[in-house]
């Protein structure tokens, strides 16, 4: 089963690099293992080419899916830091 960084760029649409190209192969390589160890290869499926093909999107989508959220977060998180620090700084009007 060899696939290439191009097949999974066309798979999914968008460049990746070449490290987060290596990783999630050697990660949907164990998982293929373990899959195949605990379900079995479900008649020669799980053995294809396109099934590993899957495995590797699926973890460079949760990847990528991850490093936005932690973004957002942080992002999140400076806002409010930024709002507090300005509501701290406005006059509050007395109405007594």
């Amino acid at each position: 089963m060899e696939i290439t960084k191009n097949q999974v760029e066309n798979t999914l649409g968008f460049h990746i690099t070449e490290e987060m190209f290596e990783n999630s192969l050697e990660y949907a390589k164990r998982k293929l293992c373990f899959i195949i160890s605990q379900f079995g290869d479900e008649g020669g499926i799980r053995q294809r080419t396109e099934y590993l093909l899957i495995l590797i999107c699926e973890s460079i989508q949760a990847e990528c899916f991850s490093e936005i959220t932690i973004l957002t977060t942080i992002s999140m998180q400076n806002m409010e830091k930024e709002r507090s620090a300005i509501c701290q700084n406005t006059p509050q009007a007395s109405i007594l």
